[in-house]
C-alpha cells in the first residue's frame, strides 16, 4: 500500500541514491520558475480531467497554424518557467503548457502511486484527447523530453515531430558518469546532509538559494557565471515554496521505479522527426545528448551556446530560428547527425 501523499512529499530523502548521481537530475527538479525572456502573448488558463476529481492546470498561450504540446522538466517542477523562455515561439504557433499531474498547480495526488512515467504519458494523451489534436507537435524539457519520447514510442502515429531541450538521460550509466565526476567528498556530505536537513518549505528555500549555483560547478567559467547571477537564482528558487520542499520526493517517486532503464530499443523502432537541442557541458553532457540522436533513427543534435539543462539561456536574440525551421519541416544548418550509435560504442568501447 503506498505511504500516505502528504506524509510522502514532505518525507522525501535521498537514501536511495548517492546525493552525486541525483544532481544532474534533480537540478531542475528545483525549478519553479525562470526570468521570462520576453512577453508572452496573453493566456487562456483551463483545467483538463485526468481521473475522478483530479486535473492538470493547463495555459493556452501564442497565436498560429499550428500547436505545439510544451512538457516541463523536473521531474518535480511546473510549466511556469518555460512561459517566457518560449515566447519567441508563441508569435507563430498556439502553445499549450500544463503542469503534470501532482506538480505546479494541478493539485497534490490522492495516492503517491499515482506519480509515474506511464501516468504522465497517459496525462499527454488526455491533453491531445482534450484538444482533439489529430498528432501532436512535442517540446519536452528534461523529463518532458522522456515524456514525449516514451508517448512517441508508444504513439508513433499520433506524433508529428519533436524537440528535446536538454532530455532526461537516456541511460542510467550518464547519471553514475557525471556524479563520478565531482569526487569532493566534502562537498557532497554537506549538500547532503543540508538536503536531509530541510524540514519546511521556507528551508527547501533556503537550501535552493544556498546550493542551486554548485549544479553547475563542472562548467566553464563563462557560464558558471552566468548561472549564479542573483536574479536568476531567484528566480529558480523563487516559486511555490511547499513545491520546492516536494521536488525531491516527487523526484525520487517517479524516477526510482525506472530501475535500471534503457529505452534503446524501444527508441530504435520510433520514427519522429526530433531535434535534440544541448547546451555546453562536459564531454559526458555532450555524449548523453547526442545518445538520443543515435538511438532515434530520425533526429539531429543541435549544441547552443547557453548551459547544459537549460540550453535557451544566453543563446542570443535569435536562439530559438534553428527550431522554427525544424518546426518548417528542414533540418537547422547547425543540426548535426552523430555517426550510427554501434560504430560509436565500439570507437569508445562503451556497449550502452
Amino acid at each position: 500500500m503506498a505511504r500516505d501523499t502528504a506524509a510522502f512529499l514532505v518525507a522525501g530523502s535521498a537514501e536511495f541514491f548517492d546525493m552525486r548521481l541525483v544532481r544532474p537530475l534533480s537540478l531542475l527538479a528545483l525549478v519553479a520558475a525562470f526570468p521570462a525572456c520576453a512577453r508572452p502573448p496573453a493566456a487562456h488558463d483551463l483545467r483538463v480531467a485526468v481521473a475522478p476529481g483530479e486535473s492538470l492546470f493547463v495555459r493556452v498561450t501564442g497565436t498560429g497554424p499550428d500547436t505545439l504540446v510544451v512538457l516541463h522538466g523536473g521531474p518535480g517542477a511546473s510549466h511556469d518557467y518555460l512561459v517566457g523562455a518560449l515566447a519567441p515561439l508563441a508569435r507563430r504557433h498556439v502553445l499549450v503548457f500544463y503542469d503534470q499531474r501532482g506538480r505546479g498547480r494541478s493539485g497534490d495526488v490522492r495516492d503517491s502511486s499515482e506519480l509515474s512515467l506511464a501516468t504522465d504519458v497517459e496525462d499527454l494523451e488526455a491533453i491531445r484527447a482534450h484538444f482533439r489534436l489529430a498528432q501532436l507537435t512535442l517540446v519536452g524539457h528534461h523529463w518532458g523530453g522522456a515524456v514525449a519520447a516514451q508517448y512517441a514510442i508508444r504513439h508513433p502515429g499520433l506524433v508529428r515531430r519533436m524537440v528535446l531541450l536538454s532530455p532526461f538521460p537516456v541511460h542510467p550509466s550518464f547519471v553514475f558518469e557525471y556524479g563520478m565526476a565531482n569526487t569532493d567528498k566534502p562537498l557532497v556530505d554537506s549538500i547532503t546532509a543540508a538536503q536531509n536537513a530541510v524540514t519546511s518549505p521556507e528551508g527547501a528555500r533556503a537550501y535552493c538559494e544556498r546550493y542551486w549555483p554548485l549544479y553547475f560547478e563542472l562548467l566553464p567559467q563563462r557560464i558558471v557565471r552566468t548561472v549564479r547571477d542573483g536574479a536568476l537564482r531567484r528566480a529558480v528558487c523563487g516559486g511555490d515554496a511547499r513545491r520546492l520542499q516536494q521536488s525531491h520526493a516527487v523526484f525520487f517517486r517517479l524516477v526510482n521505479p525506472l530501475g535500471y532503464w534503457s529505452w534503446r530499443v524501444a527508441l530504435n523502432g520510433t520514427r519522429v522527426p526530433t531535434l535534440v537541442v544541448e547546451g555546453q557541458g562536459d564531454g559526458m553532457v555532450t555524449q548523453a545528448a547526442e545518445r538520443w540522436a543515435q538511438h532515434l533513427p530520425d533526429a539531429r543534435l543541435l549544441e547552443t551556446e547557453g548551459p547544459f539543462g537549460f540550453p535557451w539561456v544566453g543563446a542570443g536574440a535569435r536562439r530559438w530560428d534553428a527550431v522554427e525551421t525544424f518546426l518548417g519541416g528542414a533540418w537547422p544548418d547547425r543540426a548535426v547527425q552523430p555517426k550510427p550509435f554501434e560504430a560509436a560504442a565500439v570507437a569508445s568501447g562503451k556497449a550502452e
